[in-house]
């Protein structure tokens, strides 16, 4: 039994390695720039045992955007484990979110928005994110207002993601500082937290 599971721990370090490989990769020279040869060799093996793991490039850019998904929402859960305020929970997600603008992680986020319009896999990919994400919003928030119909919950939440996800396109992962801009994460979060807080009209 032992030897499986070292198989399969070994197999598990190669592929972390090829995904690591990948987003430096990316990082450096965008999308189009990562080629199933450039990751074989910064990893140091050959093309077909790359191929083994992710058979195209396509495969392994969905693990890669997988990957950061996963990330970004299991980081979000802990987060809200334990917390029975919905508010707070808020608070928490928009902190969080506005955080995460500046990780590297992101960049590969703005890829998944360009090629989603033209990429089955990417929007797919992006309907879970972006789907699942309001929804449980939506859910914190007719929680703080029961008046709300889900709607109207649907819609303050894509608000305030819109918001957030806006402002990365201005102080987001390598974009370079402008001193006028440094306080925009604080006033997106004031007004995040307002959408939030906005009472139900009839």
């Amino acid at each position: 039994m032992t030897e499986p599971r070292t198989r399969r721990a070994k197999g598990e370090e190669r592929i972390a390695g090829v995904l690591l490989a990948a987003e430096d990769l990316l990082t450096q020279r965008g999308a189009e720039g990562v080629s199933l040869r450039d990751v074989a060799d910064r990893v140091g093996i050959s093309v077909g045992n790359l191929q083994y793991y992710f058979p195209t490039r396509a495969a392994l850019l969905d693990a890669m955007f997988e990957r950061h998904t996963k990330i970004f929402e299991d980081e979000l859960i802990a987060r809200a484990a334990g917390v029975d305020d919905p508010r707070q929970r808020l608070e928490l997600l928009i902190d969080y979110w506005l955080g995460v603008q500046h990780t590297r992680g992101q960049s590969f986020f703005w890829y998944l928005w360009a090629t989603s319009a033209h990429d089955e896999r990417a929007r797919q990919i992006m309907d879970r994110v972006y789907g699942a994400l309001p929804k449980q919003m939506g859910q914190w928030l007719r929680e703080i207002h029961p008046a709300l119909t889900r709607g109207e919950s649907l819609r303050r939440a894509a608000a305030i993601a819109s918001l957030i996800e806006g402002s990365g396109l201005f102080v987001g992962y390598g974009r370079t500082s402008q001193r006028e801009l440094k306080t925009l994460p604080a006033e997106i979060r004031v007004d995040a937290m307002a959408i939030v807080d906005r009472p139900v009209t009839a």
